[in-house]
């Protein structure tokens, strides 16, 4: 037998194995590392009340869960339910490995024009810088009548302190405006107090930095609704 052809033979084939097994060990190493993964939109737009199942493929238990429950619900199973207006993150979760789903609630109603009301510990100066100087007076606070502002009238907004930090933002509505028509913009975005008509607010428990709103008409017809931090 002709040995150094009978080596060359199995070196070839030798490597000829390893070439063959080596693509198979790299699908099986990538496969572990992505154990979970989902298969539904990693990006999801839905109305109030609207829902959205996630789909997963994992060999392990899922769990699911919401960063703010406010804008979106989701239970055991995967099944998110949009809440208010805004937008949150879901997190994935098996083993070790971990994913997100961004959920973005739409409004159906853009009615009106809301007036800055994110952070009731604002300068007047950053709100001037905001809307401009063009504006007029009224004892603490200063209005604003601005262009393209839907069913909104105007803006006014109040300050207090040697700081004149804001305390309270308001939209006054352009005459005709429906009450119904406006309950059903904020309810889209705000959920109702308990007990208290025409106000509402833009967290569950209504604790420390809640935004509270609410909506009146006077007796000519006028709608306004204000925002403040004050319960």
């Amino acid at each position: 037998m002709n040995y150094a052809k009978f080596a060359g033979k199995f070196v070839f084939m030798r490597k000829l194995i390893f070439l063959t097994v080596l693509p198979m060990l790299l699908l099986s190493a990538c496969g572990d590392d992505e154990s979970m993964v989902i298969t539904s939109s990693k990006q999801i737009s839905l109305h109030k009340g609207e829902q959205s199942q996630i789909e997963v493929i994992s060999e392990q238990p899922v769990r699911f869960g919401s960063m703010d429950e406010f804008h979106a619900t989701v239970d055991e199973n995967g099944l998110i339910t949009a809440n208010y207006v805004g937008e949150t993150m879901v997190g994935v979760k098996s083993g070790s490995e971990q994913d997100y789903i961004t959920v973005n609630v739409v409004p159906v109603s853009s009615l009106l024009v809301e007036p800055y009301h994110s952070d009731f510990t604002v300068r007047k100066d950053i709100i001037e810088k905001m809307y401009g100087e063009e504006y007029s007076s009224s004892g603490d606070g200063i209005i604003y009548t601005l262009d393209e502002m839907g069913a909104s009238a105007s803006f006014g907004f109040y300050f207090a302190g040697d700081k004149d930090v804001l305390y309270r933002s308001e939209v006054v509505l352009k005459p005709g405006t429906s009450m119904d028509a406006v309950k059903l913009f904020l309810e889209e975005r705000y959920m109702p107090v308990a007990g208290e008509e025409g106000k509402y607010q833009d967290t569950f428990d209504g604790g420390a930095g809640t935004v509270f709103v609410r909506v009146a008409e006077n007796d000519e017809g006028i709608i306004t609704v204000s925002y403040s931090n004050v319960k």
